[in-house]
């Protein structure tokens, strides 16, 4: 996931000047929702390990 939203945000600045209005709308919305993605991932990692560690 990280790894994607890094190459969209390679991709949304080498292009801004080129890319229609469509296209860098639906990258914003891909780049926000993929921060989500990986920080609700994140979050669901910690608790883990710690319901790990309490064991």
């Amino acid at each position: 996931m990280v790894v994607t939203e890094i190459s969209l945000v390679g991709w949304l600045v080498s292009t801004t000047g080129t890319a229609t209005s469509t296209l860098l709308f639906f990258a914003i919305v891909g780049i926000m929702l993929l921060g989500l993605g990986i920080f609700l991932l994140h979050r669901q990692i910690e608790r883990r390990i710690e319901q790990i560690g309490r064991l």
